[in-house]
């Protein structure tokens, strides 16, 4: 899209804090991205213990999760046109998604 590209960004590229707009959409993608260029931050260690593996069902039981997750359907806020969970990650420009269901991954992506 863009943003923050060239010295000085054009105007219509440009994200600036404390103006919120670094925040909507379609700004807050790249906003997430470089938080700590807008905002004072602090990396938090996860301590000195070995990280705890993630529970996974079988791989037959995964996808069949995957299948039924992308599938459900949902009329989106405005719309009248229905969508499915799959294509709301591609609508929504969604880098990553990992549900935890009872302390078992059901669903990533």
């Amino acid at each position: 899209m863009g943003w923050m590209q060239g010295f000085p960004p054009p105007p219509d590229k440009l994200i600036t804090q404390p103006d919120s707009v670094y925040f909507s959409f379609p700004k807050l993608r790249w906003s997430v991205c470089h938080l700590r260029e807008f905002l004072p931050t602090e990396e938090i260690s996860r301590g000195l213990g070995a990280p705890v593996p993630l529970d996974y069902p079988s791989p037959s039981e995964f996808a069949e999760l995957r299948a039924q997750i992308d599938a459900v359907t949902f009329l989106p806020q405005g719309s009248d046109t229905p969508m499915t969970w799959e294509e709301s990650l591609y609508a929504n420009y969604t880098d990553g998604m990992l549900i935890l269901h009872k302390g078992q991954v059901v669903y990533e992506r």
